[in-house]
């Protein structure tokens, strides 16, 4: 007779990656971390690290082990391409939409906002290839003993980053230019398709639709998506919808009441409605205006971002721990 198979254990499956990621504040765990830690369904924790430079500064770990230099720099020459063509994208955008009208009120609208920041994220994207995130040590490294059936390694952690056990957050830290690259994609992928669904659905009133309007509400938040999760593999955390884009969201909401005829009246110069958007009506239709921006913040966009969570982490790169001969690979693991 084999052995029964053990009780599982509820509590420790149900603290998963999805639930740690929505409650890492409440533990005081920071969110840009090169960690993640998965609860299996025998209950016990298995910790992988996030390869930082393979997820922020492809060609890096898009090629098999022994590939050629001359691989390695026709492969960086076509990602090299692929974001210069993600940038002069957004760059012609911001070009023909500022030719058009060059006043700085421009800037109070969320459609100009989030290609300003997928323009932002895909510069630094474009230089974290050119100019790959460091792996070299700043400190020194820590040692794991991790089980292994009979061995104890030691796993280096890229980007400066070493690990000890998983409640040591600040042996997981990432470089300033990760960290702002990581935010950036993040603001930029939710307020892009969040763009690009209210335009296609309240804005958009049939005809053709001129170029501006299919580059800035469609093309660019396909090619974010693409760079961000294709070409780049950014982990999303669950978390930074509480703690970046919902503030960012809330603040655009008060932005947008105080520019209406409700508080200051502040006008548009190219246009004669003093609405920055006509179906927000703060003045005359406040229920409606609110419980439209309340379902689109906390019921669109929740849902948005855990699409783009759940797309990471499925594929994530992680550091590969050569050592690791002796585990169970078709050990069952519970991902939530």
């Amino acid at each position: 007779m084999s052995d029964p198979e053990p009780p599982r254990n509820c509590c420790k499956n149900c603290c998963s990656m999805y639930y740690r990621d929505w409650t890492g504040l409440c533990r005081g765990a920071p969110s840009i971390r090169s960690v993640d830690v998965i609860h299996k369904t025998d209950g016990s924790e298995d910790i992988k690290i996030i390869d930082i430079p393979a997820s922020f500064s492809p060609p890096i770990g898009m090629l098999p082990k022994g590939a050629t230099d001359k691989s390695f720099l026709l492969v960086k020459a076509a990602v090299v391409a692929w974001k210069l063509l993600v940038l002069g994208v957004e760059s012609y955008t911001i070009a023909i939409d500022f030719a058009e009208n060059t006043d700085v009120f421009r800037l109070g609208y969320l459609t100009v906002l989030s290609y300003l920041f997928a323009t932002v994220y895909s510069l630094l994207s474009l230089a974290n290839t050119i100019f790959p995130i460091s792996t070299v040590p700043l400190a020194k490294p820590s040692t794991v003993q991790e089980s292994t059936g009979s061995a104890s390694v030691q796993i280096v952690i890229s980007n400066n980053a070493y690990v000890q056990s998983s409640s040591n957050y600040d042996e997981y830290k990432v470089s300033k230019r990760t960290s702002i690259t990581w935010l950036f994609f993040t603001l930029s992928a939710l307020t892009q398709i969040t763009v690009t669904v209210l335009y296609w659905a309240l804005v958009y009133d049939g005809g053709t639709p001129g170029l501006f309007s299919i580059l800035a509400h469609g093309v660019i938040f396909v090619l974010v998506w693409v760079d961000g999760l294709v070409i780049n593999r950014i982990p999303v955390r669950l978390s930074h919808w509480l703690t970046l884009c919902l503030p960012v969201l809330v603040t655009y909401t008060i932005w947008t009441i105080l520019q209406s005829p409700l508080v200051f009246e502040i006008d548009i110069p190219f246009f004669d409605d003093d609405r920055i958007y006509p179906v927000l009506d703060w003045e005359k239709s406040p229920v409606f205006s609110l419980g439209m921006v309340s379902g689109l913040v906390l019921v669109f966009t929740p849902i948005a971002h855990t699409l783009l969570w759940g797309l990471s982490l499925a594929v994530r790169r992680y550091v590969d721990v050569d050592a690791n001969e002796g585990v169970d690979e078709a050990e069952d693991i519970e991902l939530h």
